[in-house]
């Protein structure tokens, strides 16, 4: 029997050039051709089932009986695949595998021959890629690829979203939304310079020394918590741990934003209280103590204190109704509103001078934070908390918009600068009683329209004017000299007298000049007297606004920033 023929029969041209084919790949000779042919046909005709089998040792093992397995099992190969590296993803072509011969009659492997062999498997995987990819394989590769590359894409955008980018602040994230509070108020306090910097001379415990809950444990993660804030490249943070150890609770309907974090805050204040105590500086940090002053007046004015107590924060009364300081303006500022809520009058029941309820500042903190409140039913909460302030200028239901300025200086709500603060204020309310002592007067010369429409002093709104009452005293002295003068200039008959003669045509001729004449004159001294009221109302109004300007009141400095909780 030649290595051509088989026990089953004479291969064919075509199967002679397959196996002939599969032979190379496995680097066999021309005694296996037999049984290269049986595996071959065994597997239906299919070349690449037969090269899959033959390549996993599957030669000699014949299971249907075809063949002679007594002339080719001395010379027969088991190929034993060495594997390099997993596959890297699914539906890709493996790298061919090294074959070691294990029989002992081809031990003595030479090098030519193993160059020719993987050369030979090379170039049959090829065309193997050739033909899968004509008729399925190529679309199985290339949507393959396109999955791979897309969901490759998914991961750098994700990623890309995690980095921090040009030095932008860190999202703080909360655990829930309920607690979304504690992370503003939490980064809040980061961006506080005063925060910082003391916090970063605080001595840090090791956890394991005490229990999870203590203070010393809390405030260790809330300085990691702010140093990863501030040096991270990260664009989000969780703040689970620091929120897990302060005990957050979720705002609930009973209980409100303002409410939640307001706890909170003062929680936290106790938590660096403590921690800053024991500096070679031992200011306070977010705590200030505060005293209650009665000034009443009299020939000596007395100054009276009581109730001295710490606080957290200051509350401010955002209601158009709210208190008011000696002379203050109605005003939707940071300044008007602290004047007008911690320094109150109290008019004399006598009509003598007013004295007044003084809150002030005994020991000043380095952070206040303000904690802005309204009666108004319409503002829909009274969460208006902030460290230091909160713009609630959305939410105000005045017309103007609570404003504030970039800083301001604490010393008019000193205790030691008190006497000076309320001579100033007496000093204000004079000037603003003159000052509506012009307007009034001001409003009699031009009408009652002028009061109602520019008065900085009137809380309430005026009552309407009559228009068709010509005749009615609001209507103002300047309007009826004005109209009166028009008459005479523009309609009084001068050609005709009384009597109807030349004489009386030239008497009613003198009278209506000299009428003229006369409202002119009046005219142009009325007017000339309300510029010099403008000019009195607006030098006081100037005085007014520097009263509080000297530097005397300029000794201590802050700085204002906010956040919105809503």
């Amino acid at each position: 029997m030649t290595a051509w023929t088989s026990p089953i029969g004479v291969p064919t041209a075509e199967e002679k050039e397959t196996v002939s084919t599969l032979l190379a790949m496995i680097g066999g000779t021309e005694a296996q051709t037999a049984e290269v042919l049986e595996v071959y046909r065994r597997n239906g005709g299919n070349a690449d089932k037969a090269a899959e089998v033959l390549l996993s040792g599957g030669l000699g093992a014949s299971s249907s009986g075809w063949g002679d397995d007594t002339g080719s099992s001395s010379t027969s190969m088991a190929l034993v695949p060495i594997i390099k590296a997993p596959r890297a993803r699914p539906n890709t072509p493996e790298d061919i595998p090294d074959l070691v011969d294990l029989t002992k009659d081809d031990r003595m492997a030479v090098d030519d021959e193993d160059f020719e062999m993987k050369r030979a498997i090379e170039m049959s995987m090829e065309s193997a890629r050739e033909d899968l990819g004509g008729e399925f394989g190529g679309d199985i590769a290339t949507n393959d690829q396109e999955v791979v590359m897309e969901n490759d894409q998914e991961e750098v955008e994700d990623l890309e979203e995690l980095i921090r980018k040009d030095g932008r602040p860190i999202s703080l994230r909360s655990p829930t939304p309920e607690t979304i509070y504690a992370a503003l108020l939490l980064q809040a306090l980061f961006h506080v310079p005063q925060v910082r910097n003391r916090l970063t001379t605080v001595p840090i415990l090791e956890e394991s020394s005490v229990s999870e809950d203590s203070d010393p444990v809390i405030l260790s993660r809330i300085i990691e918590l702010f140093g990863n804030l501030d040096l991270a490249n990260l664009a989000r943070l969780e703040c689970d741990g620091v929120c897990e150890a302060l005990d957050v609770l979720p705002v609930t309907a009973s209980t409100g934003v303002t409410d939640s974090t307001k706890i909170l805050y003062e929680k936290l204040t106790g938590i660096f209280e403590a921690a800053v105590a024991s500096q070679p500086d031992p200011a306070p940090l977010l705590t200030f103590t505060s005293a209650q002053v009665d000034i009443e007046p009299g020939q000596r004015e007395e100054f009276k204190t009581s109730q001295v107590s710490n606080h957290t924060y200051v509350s401010l009364d955002l209601s158009a109704s709210s208190g008011g300081a000696l002379g203050e303006p109605l005003g939707n500022d940071l300044l008007t509103r602290l004047a007008r809520d911690l320094s109150k009058p109290v008019p004399d029941i006598q009509g003598g001078p007013s004295g007044s309820t003084n809150t002030v500042i005994t020991t000043p903190s380095e952070v206040v934070a303000f904690v802005l409140t309204s009666s108004n039913p319409s503002f829909s909460t009274a969460a208006s908390f902030a460290v230091p302030l909160y713009n609630s200028s959305s939410s105000m239901p005045s017309s103007s918009r609570f404003s504030y300025p970039s800083s301001l200086y604490i010393d008019p709500f000193l205790s030691l600068n008190l006497p000076l603060v309320h001579s100033k204020r007496v000093e204000r309310e004079r000037l603003a009683k003159e000052v509506r002592e012009y307007e009034e007067l001001r409003g009699k010369l031009i009408g009652k329209e002028y009061v109602s429409s520019s008065s900085t002093f009137t809380t309430a709104p005026a009552p309407a004017v009559d228009s068709s009452d010509n005749n009615s005293k609001d209507q103002g002295v300047l309007p009826s000299l004005r109209a009166a003068l028009y008459y005479y200039e523009n309609v009084a008959n001068r050609s005709e007298g009384d009597d109807g003669t030349e004489v009386g045509k030239e008497e009613r001729a003198r009278v209506v000049e000299e009428t003229e004449r006369s409202l002119r004159a009046t005219l142009e001294g009325i007017e000339k007297a309300l510029k010099d009221l403008d000019t009195k109302i607006s030098g006081a109004k100037t005085q007014m606004k520097t009263l509080f300007e000297g530097e005397e009141l300029k000794k201590y400095q802050v700085s204002i920033a906010h956040f919105h909780l809503c």
